[in-house]
């Protein structure tokens, strides 16, 4: 079989469909086109198509479901995917919904393009009553709302419009229960492309602060401690996050109030650490702006061209359960961070409304009191020189710390190194049997697939 027939691209001409179509070439467009966030990431698929509406969805998903040299079809919309799994495969499509990415705010309800980019979701927030109406979700402006969907922002969704295995354009609300559940935190690329998101947001403060301090190299296991014994029962108004970093820890949060309160919340946690080199608690002029503060006026948030960076990566994730771990696992990452450059491990709190809610609630598991925080923790290289060191640092640091994890993992940070398991290590054993019920109902023939899409029996 040649490595591009034509006869998916022949539909696809005898549809009215109006983005650009793009099949497997040496030519600049198309390597420009296939490259996403991560460089590390080479796969080059059969084609790859622009959609610029639903209908244009629609028609690259019935051609392909019918043109025997489309084996799958991936979607992608922010390009973030850890492991390319927005790009598919050799013989895949890939349909890029990055220009589906309209925002309109009707009182409480959000509606949002399936391509819209965090950024933009916030920029209009922004713009209704100073973002005090929101939903939960991230701090990286480029990253695809899509992808959030796959974690707790899917809490808030309320209904999606997506084009299914058949090529129908439908409505899924919680009257679809099976598949309004698996959508909900299941979703990636697995059921059918989401055109469209109905959220129910929050009202919160119209008064937030920023929270940002930094230690020296030498304090990354004491601080880490610290926190780790600290954030997850801290005031549910305050959201941390802690990088720690060759140069030393490096907290950022927000807090839904003044600055004087959050100023006694983190007191609690200060006592308990060494001086930090520098420190800021300031206001933020709005409760929708992350804690580095960007000006969501800026028109490139919402810019549908794909976010790309200049250096290669590695991720991985993890979360730890019941107990804080003792002393050797801080002193695990210090010694990870301290010998690997441009390397990171970051803890984020759970806790707050999360911890009263069952892990089966949706196919996001990791809810619960018995949780405590996950990590994600990287590497990254420039070139080819530094990169086996740094993966052989990176699994060093995973198979070091995996007596004091749960070896649960997070579906939105993918990574391709866990075996047969992927699935119950994302959602759980009662959540990944259900997701995979779904799956055969709904897409029986496994058209939406990528290297970890949920299996059906013929594939």
């Amino acid at each position: 079989m040649p490595s591009t027939s034509p006869i998916f691209a022949e539909c696809l001409r005898s549809t009215p469909f109006s983005g650009p179509v793009l099949p497997r070439s040496n030519t600049e467009a198309y390597t420009e086109a296939r490259r996403i966030f991560n460089p590390r990431i080479t796969i080059s698929p059969a084609y790859i198509v622009y959609a610029h509406s639903p209908q244009d969805v629609q028609y690259a998903v019935q051609c392909a479901a019918k043109c025997s040299d489309i084996h799958a079809v991936a979607v992608r919309c922010g390009g973030h995917s850890y492991e390319g799994l927005s790009l598919g495969g050799k013989e895949s499509v890939v349909v890029d919904v990055a220009a589906l990415n309209g925002v309109k705010v009707e009182g409480s309800k959000l509606v949002v393009g399936g391509g819209a980019k965090l950024g933009c979701v916030y920029g209009a927030l922004w713009k209704h009553e100073n973002g005090v109406w929101q939903i939960p979700a991230g701090t990286c402006p480029t990253v695809g709302i899509a992808g959030l969907a796959t974690g707790l922002t899917a809490d808030y969704i309320t209904a999606v419009t997506m084009v299914d295995a058949k090529g129908s354009l439908v409505r899924v609300t919680e009257k679809d229960a099976d598949l309004f559940w698996a959508l909900r935190g299941g979703g990636g690329g697995n059921f059918g492309i989401i055109t469209e998101f109905e959220f129910q947001m929050v009202k919160v403060p119209d008064e937030a602060s920023a929270v940002g301090m930094q230690w020296g190299k030498n304090d990354i296991a004491e601080v880490a401690r610290a926190w780790a014994g600290w954030a997850p029962t801290a005031n549910s108004r305050l959201t941390t996050q802690l990088n720690m970093i060759p140069d030393g820890p490096l907290l950022t949060g927000k807090f839904l109030g003044p600055v004087a309160d959050a100023k006694s919340v983190l007191s609690e946690f200060l006592r308990t650490v060494p001086k930090p080199s520098q420190s800021d608690i300031f206001p933020l002029s709005s409760p929708i702006l992350p804690p580095d503060n960007p000006d969501p006026s800026n028109d490139w948030i919402c810019d549908p061209t794909q976010a790309k960076q200049d250096l290669n990566d590695k991720k991985k994730s993890d979360y730890v359960y019941d107990e804080i771990p003792p002393p050797a696992f801080f002193h695990a990452i210090q010694d990870f961070v301290s010998e690997t450059p441009e390397s990171t491990v970051q803890f984020e709190a759970y806790g707050g409304i999360f911890a009263s809610q069952s892990p089966s609630w949706t196919p996001f598991p990791h809810r619960g009191a018995r949780i405590k925080f996950s990590l994600q923790y990287w590497v990254m290289w420039s070139n080819a020189e530094e990169e086996a060191t740094r993966l052989k640092n990176l699994r060093g640091f995973e198979y070091r710390i995996q007596e004091w994890v749960s070896g649960m993992k997070y579906r939105n940070y993918a990574d391709l190194e866990m075996g047969k398991e992927w699935g119950l290590r994302y959602h759980g054993k009662e959540n990944w049997e259900r997701l995979k019920r779904v799956k055969a109902e709904v897409d029986p023939s496994g058209l939406f697939w990528h290297e970890q899409s949920i299996p059906v029996n013929s594939k």
